[in-house]
């Protein structure tokens, strides 16, 4: 086993996908009512993490249920 070969991509990608959120909470470091990135442009950044084999892509944010298209993205 060549373990050096191991470590040549990254596995896990966490993307923020909304900065935006419905709570108020006082520890937050988010912005809030920021612009997002569109569907086509997560779509194309999920592609080329795909092509680059990345392992498993988390959403985060904000809150990413605020997203209508949330689903979309998993699919």
């Amino acid at each position: 086993q060549d373990w050096d070969k191991l470590d040549e991509h990254c596995e896990i990608v966490h993307m923020e996908i909304t900065p935006n959120c419905n709570r108020q909470c006082a520890y937050c470091y988010n912005p809030k009512n920021e612009p997002q990135l569109s569907m086509d442009d997560l779509q194309t950044i999920i592609d080329k993490l795909a092509k680059a084999n990345v392992f498993q892509i988390t959403f985060g944010g904000g809150e990413p249920f605020i997203r209508k298209d949330v689903f979309s993205l998993a699919m």
